[in-house]
């Protein structure tokens, strides 16, 4: 994850044209309106669980205002296309049958971590209505690394039930939300991307 992030601010300054999703004023609107929702939420009164809920879905609610309807989500899809695209490529399968959605997308550490990180918050506000900050840190980058172990077993055993269940809620999200169908030009450009991104680590391209 802290490679994925480490990028963005590469490609900000060696292509300086191009516009991330932090720089929409409704991207900024939705964080600043997430985080004050999250903070009114949080002082508010109910049962720990409902008041919990309500913040993870607050949490999310950014990240789906920057992919519904937008190119980025058009992208998402083309990235899973070219993906698809070579991975069956590689088996001699149907390159026409790629789809734009992918069963190792990061959509679907959605399930696990919502479920662990409401768990966890929910058993810390419970011993402490205002826990220090310092808690309040630790219990998320633990919630977080105990979702990517999850994650990691559920890309191992795909065939599992336990597996599908758990990445239902991320295959739903990427049907519905976070993928788009891609024009051929977006398709151009995943593909380009793949090929470069092939060449750099010296793998063929059976495409």
């Amino acid at each position: 994850m802290g490679d994925a992030l480490a990028v963005i601010p590469v490609v900000k300054v060696r292509l300086r044209s191009a516009i991330l999703p932090l720089e929409s004023r409704r991207i900024v609107a939705a964080l600043v309106g997430s985080t004050l929702a999250t903070a009114v939420a949080r002082r508010g009164r109910g049962p720990t669980l409902g008041r919990e809920l309500g913040v993870l879905v607050l949490g999310l609610a950014p990240a789906l205002v920057a992919l519904r309807g937008s190119d980025l989500a058009a992208y998402h899809g083309a990235e899973h296309k070219s993906i698809g695209e070579f991975e069956r490529a590689l088996v001699g399968g149907s390159q026409a049958e790629a789809t734009k959605e992918h069963e190792r997308c990061g959509s679907n550490l959605v399930g696990p971590l919502a479920g662990i990180t409401l768990l966890s918050n929910v058993m810390l506000r419970r011993i402490s209505r205002r826990p220090p900050a310092a808690a309040v840190v630790v219990t998320s980058l633990l919630s977080t690394g105990a979702a990517m172990e999850v994650y990691r077993w559920m890309s191992r055993h795909p065939g599992s039930k336990v597996a599908r269940g758990l990445s239902w809620p991320g295959h739903v999200l990427q049907e519905r939300v976070t993928t788009q169908e891609p024009s051929a030009d977006q398709m151009e450009v995943a593909r380009t991307a793949l090929s470069e991104i092939l060449r750099l680590e010296g793998i063929p391209d059976p495409r």
